[in-house]
């Protein structure tokens, strides 16, 4: 079924299209409320409980410069030149804390990986100085971040993977963390350390199942697994920080940078799910892939071969292989598209999903008229979470 008006022109749907949602969508999928950015601490028997809350604050306020929580809160009004000194200070210790926890006593799954990356980034951002906001890139691909936070977030994220590490918390407490989370893990590809994000509600209750939906990043230059830690802007436009959230634990793979989620890509998406399925109480009927531009053809691909994995499908500005129609017919999907995107970067998603419709499959299709190959509006925000919230595996 193709859930569109013809003619095509009227599947283009308005900013109403958010009230609508607003209204419905609690009784779809429960609270959606604006995305926070808090790491909050849920109590556990431990010997060292105070310095493991601590620790796990880091990722409270990530662009929120005045809610920054852990030993470093710079901000604009910081003087660059003590702010340096300071983290260059930092930067010392938690090399030597780095060599230490190397040599003995450090967990080397998750924690140590998130040191290593934590310090490369802090070296990132210590190397760019702060005269401007640049980080990569030239034009469309032009990478920029509020250095001064996201210096604060890497310090207080390494500082806290050394206080889990010191205190023999194992990567378990990942489940602990709350709000949007950094983190990295040991690949077993290639012995290499391999970011991945997370929003984790701050209602999670092991005590009942939760939805997972992974979302697969675009392509980017001038970026690498530190970089990707960084919140640069054209990370927030990608994840769309502050959009409202559904009650849907999220998993952003980096899936290798820019390989297009094929060979080691792809098993970082698999790797990094069966983390969030051992740390967390995931519904196995209700795991969603999503996915833009590169994100949307490896979203496609991925879902023709692992249909039985996954409730539903989102596609956001991508190119899709027709050929794969078949496999894909029994997954719900939803299209998205930009009326002023260029040609030849994507599909014509309309053309696919008569495809979907004509092999039984079910399908919706939203165009936005205004946009190009970025889509930030409020309506496509609302709009998958409640898409996913009407499917289950079947």
């Amino acid at each position: 079924m193709l859930d569109m008006v013809m003619p095509v022109e009227e599947t283009i749907r308005s900013a109403a299209l958010a009230h609508h949602l607003s209204a419905n969508i609690a009784e779809a999928a429960g609270p959606v409320k604006r995305r926070t950015t808090q790491a909050i601490w849920h109590s556990r028997a431990n010997p060292f409980p105070d310095r493991r809350r601590e620790a796990l604050t880091w990722e409270r306020g990530a662009s929120v410069n005045s809610d920054l929580r852990g030993p470093y809160r710079f901000d604009v009004f910081s003087r660059p030149q003590e702010v340096e000194e300071r983290a260059r200070a930092a930067l010392t210790d938690l090399r030597q804390s780095l060599a230490r926890l190397e040599k003995s006593g450090g967990e080397p799954r998750i924690w140590l990986p998130t040191l290593r990356l934590a310090i490369i980034a802090v070296e990132r951002i210590l190397a760019l100085r702060f005269s401007d906001n640049h980080m990569a890139g030239e034009g469309e691909w032009d990478l920029r971040a509020d250095k001064m936070a996201e210096l604060s977030r890497a310090l207080n994220r390494a500082s806290a993977a050394v206080s889990m590490m010191e205190t023999f918390a194992g990567p378990e407490w990942v489940a602990d963390l709350r709000g949007d989370v950094r983190i990295a893990y040991r690949s077993q590809v290639d012995d290499s350390d391999q970011p991945f994000c997370l929003y984790v509600p701050e209602d999670y209750n092991p005590e009942s199942k939760w939805p997972l939906m992974v979302r697969l990043h675009g392509m980017w230059s001038d970026i690498g697994e530190a970089d990707w830690t960084i919140q640069t802007f054209e990370w927030d436009r990608e994840f769309v920080r502050y959009a409202p959230r559904g009650r849907f634990i999220e998993l952003y793979p980096w899936g290798r940078g820019n390989e297009g989620y094929w060979e080691a890509g792809l098993r970082d998406v698999f790797d990094t799910m069966a983390l969030i399925g051992e740390w967390f109480a995931i519904d196995p009927d209700r795991v969603y892939l999503m996915g833009s531009s590169m994100g949307a053809a490896g979203a496609w691909r991925i879902a023709a071969d692992h249909a039985d994995r996954f409730a539903a499908m989102c596609c956001v500005v991508g190119a899709y292989d027709p050929s794969l129609v078949e496999k894909i017919a029994g997954l719900p999907v939803m299209f998205h598209y930009g009326g002023k995107d260029k040609p030849e970067r994507v599909t014509s998603p309309i053309e696919v999903a008569e495809a979907l419709c004509s092999v039984g499959g079910t399908v919706e299709v939203i165009g936005h008229p205004e946009s190009g190959h970025r889509l930030e509006t409020t309506d496509y925000q609302l709009s998958y979470y409640q898409f996913f919230a009407k499917h289950a595996r079947r």
